[in-house]
């Protein structure tokens, strides 16, 4: 995984948002000096399953995909997360491993507290708790929402959803095996979804493995709110 960090002497004079993250969780002094900046290219990861979390992470811009990795070895797709999302919130209560795969969609930039510096300086910060239960029960409302999608959604709504929230400048490319296990179909099930989509002029195919978004209103329309954290 490839990370630039940077610390606190040139965070503090950078982004407004990163001032915004401080101030909503007023943070002090000390934890500010140890705070980073994490900056992630496309395909990079966050966070892997079953490894351990550094960092309490603030996502400043950019996109990422989350993912669980099943016992069986396959990786189902749960949901995208934006700015303003945090990753590590859970770790850090239940001081376990990473609960599921976070890798960036595009650039991200985040703000990130070491987990040690979280543990000794702000546990006992009612400001910092009150903010991280309210994240936790965010997931846990997203979580009971993404267990019932499968069943409420059709695949084409899941995919659109998917190409939605990965294309660049009209263009979706992707993994095609790796995207239908990410989405838990066969991939000729995939295939034949994508087809369809290119009749219904929605996407039209460029190659193997590329699509231009012909009709991004359609698109939005049917990718209604599958996999929105």
């Amino acid at each position: 995984m490839s990370c630039s960090v940077e610390i606190y002497e040139i965070w503090r004079k950078s982004a407004m948002k990163q001032d915004e993250v401080i101030q909503m969780l007023q943070l002090p002094l000390s934890v500010r000096k140890q705070a980073v900046l994490l900056t992630f290219a496309k395909g990079d990861y966050l966070c892997k399953t079953g490894k351990q979390m550094e960092y309490l992470m603030f996502l400043l811009s950019g996109e990422v995909k989350v993912s669980t990795t099943m016992a069986n070895g396959k990786v189902l797709m749960r949901c995208f997360t934006y700015a303003g999302g945090v990753i590590g919130d859970i770790e850090l209560m239940t001081n376990g491993s990473v609960g599921n795969n976070v890798v960036a969609v595009k650039e991200t930039v985040c703000f990130a507290i070491p987990f040690s510096v979280c543990k000794k300086e702000l546990l006992g910060n009612i400001v910092f708790m009150n903010f991280i239960a309210r994240q936790l029960g965010k997931k846990f409302e997203t979580s009971s929402k993404l267990s019932a999608m499968n069943q409420l959604y059709t695949l084409e709504n899941r995919l659109c959803a998917y190409i939605a929230n990965s294309e660049e400048n009209g263009i979706f490319s992707e993994n095609l095996t790796e995207l239908a296990e990410l989405l838990g179909i066969s991939y000729r099930h995939l295939l034949r979804t994508l087809y369809e989509l290119c009749e219904k002029k929605v996407l039209e195919k460029k190659s193997r493995t590329q699509y231009a978004i012909h009709d991004s209103g359609r698109l939005e329309e049917l990718a209604k709110d599958c996999f929105m954290e």
